[in-house]
Parts: C-alpha cells; sequence; structure tokens
C-alpha cells in the first residue's frame, strides 16, 4: 500500500505530507492567519490525535514562532524528507512527542504505510493503567482483527500519565 502525498495546495508544504492532516490545516488556515498576525508572540503548540498531526503541520509552517510543539498520540505527518525539513527549521529539539503504550492511532500510518515517519524526541508513557472492560472487549474484537491496540490512545490517559509523571 502506498502513501497518498501531498506537496502543494496547503502554503508552505515543499516536501509530502498526508493530503488529509493538511487538509484538515488548510481548512482552518485563514482563520489562524488573521489571529496570528494580530501580534508576534511565541506560540506553544500542542495537539492530541489529528489535533497532534494538525499541530505538527502548523509549527513546520511557523517556526520562527514556535516556542515549543507537544503532540500525544499523532499520527506521522509526512516523509523522510519532510522529517529532515522539519530537523532543518530548528523544529527538533522544541518537539516533545508523548505516546501511549501502543497507541494505534500514533502507530497505524508507520505500520501500514512505512514511508511515514514521526518528528521530534519520542517520550512514551506508561501503559499501566486498568482499562474497562468494554474497551478491553472493543480491543479484542477490533484489535486482534487490525494487529493494533485501540485502548491506549483516549486522551483521559494522556492527561493521567502526565499528571502521574509530575514530580
Amino acid at each position: 500500500m502506498s502513501p497518498q502525498l501531498v506537496t502543494q495546495g496547503t502554503p508552505g508544504f515543499d516536501t509530502p505530507v498526508h493530503p488529509g492532516f493538511a487538509k484538515a490545516l488548510q481548512s482552518v488556515w485563514t482563520q489562524l492567519q488573521t489571529r496570528l498576525t494580530t501580534n508576534n508572540k511565541p506560540l506553544w503548540v500542542t495537539g492530541h490525535s489529528l489535533g497532534g498531526a494538525i499541530a505538527t503541520l502548523l509549527a513546520y509552517q511557523l517556526p520562527e514562532r514556535v516556542a515549543a510543539l507537544y503532540t500525544f498520540g499523532s499520527p506521522c505527518v509526512g516523509t523522510e524528507e519532510f522529517v529532515n525539513a522539519f530537523n532543518e527549521k530548528g523544529l527538533k529539539p522544541k518537539t516533545y512527542r508523548y505516546l501511549h503504550g501502543n497507541d494505534a492511532v500514533a502507530k497505524a500510518l508507520e505500520k501500514f504505510t512505512p514511508q511515514y515517519h514521526h518528528v521530534g524526541q519520542l517520550y512514551p508513557l506508561d501503559a499501566g493503567v486498568r482499562r474497562g472492560l468494554l474497551a478491553q472487549g472493543l480491543n479484542i474484537v477490533f484489535g486482534s482483527t487490525l494487529g493494533i491496540n485501540l485502548l491506549d490512545h483516549p486522551p483521559i490517559l494522556y492527561s493521567y500519565e502526565c499528571w502521574n509523571a509530575i514530580p
């Protein structure tokens, strides 16, 4: 299975990125531009899941404004070429990628389309949280079929693990 990639249509992309994530950013780009031009303050960009993918693409487009990028359970957004360009913009040391256990959403693209790669430094979170029977049942039905773990993706688990990591 080859990935769909887009290099045109959204401002600032000179390397291949996932078209769905680029389209999601493009859908809010005008509103963001309006708000971001009213001041020149540093940005702390964050998001979970699709929000993390959008945050990553936004950081790529505005590297000089980004103080830090925090993603939680974010999927990969681009190819190795994108990752290299992302790093060349000075974003790697400002990027914190949190992953809870074997979060299926964060791992799906690289599992099924290995051309996609993550950006930033990985910070794994403990997956030792007790899960309900319904969630475990869903994972047995869908996870065994797809070979992925659906239990590690909910935002509440990211919140719980981050809270418990505070000294």
